[in-house]
């Protein structure tokens, strides 16, 4: 319902509500291939406490993406129990403030993921969660973006509010769900099958639910 009166020949609004889902259109006019030293490379967390923020890393997701820390060396890994972290610091697709411990592996290489994408990052900073103050014993830490999971907008619930996908121009009404477009709900994210390249158009249509 919405609440509203005349004033001058024009109608004002106090509150919008809206029931329902309704369909929102996002679009990715040029996608990036994964990175994964994009934002940061060769960051010694053994030494460096201090948060990286906006204006030190090398730059920004180029649209919201889940986010890659990788063990970049063998000589300087993390621990084993996953106990050296990388917090990061943030806002998601919707606006909203996000914070997440991604922990560094202790393979050489190894990489692991956030489970948020980040549009814009404000902080990074090492986080030792098995003694408070700790160094980490990582030396050589890379932190990029990967392309084949967006943030999106508004909530989605799954893939059966998919509308309409497209990829490259090529449209898909199929193929969602196992083995083709995955969502989380928890983090409304999409993952995309086809591991996008640089430039590329990603554009879907999707049913959501834009007021809680």
């Amino acid at each position: 319902m919405t609440k509203y009166g005349w004033r001058n020949s024009s109608i004002n609004t106090k509150k919008l509500i809206v029931k329902g889902k309704m369909p929102m259109r996002y679009t990715i006019p040029k996608t990036v291939a994964t990175a994964t030293a994009a934002i940061i490379t060769d960051w010694n967390c053994h030494t460096a406490t201090t948060a990286k923020t906006n204006t030190t890393i090398l730059m920004q997701p180029p649209y919201p993406m889940i986010l890659s820390v990788q063990a970049a060396s063998a000589s300087a890994l993390g621990t084993a129990g996953h106990y050296d972290k990388i917090e990061v610091k943030g806002y998601d697709a919707k606006g909203q403030a996000i914070r997440e411990l991604v922990a560094v592996q202790a393979t050489v290489a190894g990489l692991c993921y956030s489970s948020n994408a980040f549009a814009r990052v404000t902080s990074i900073q090492p986080k030792n969660t098995l003694t408070t103050g700790a160094v980490l014993k990582a030396a050589d830490v890379n932190i990029g973006y990967v392309a084949s999971t967006i943030g999106l907008p508004y909530e989605i619930a799954g893939t059966s509010d998919i509308l309409s996908y497209t990829y490259d121009g090529a449209f898909a009404t199929t193929n969602f769900g196992s083995g083709g477009l995955k969502v989380s709900k928890a983090y409304d994210t999409l993952f995309i099958p086809t591991t996008p390249t640089a430039a590329k158009t990603i554009s879907v249509l999707y049913l959501s639910k834009v007021q809680q």
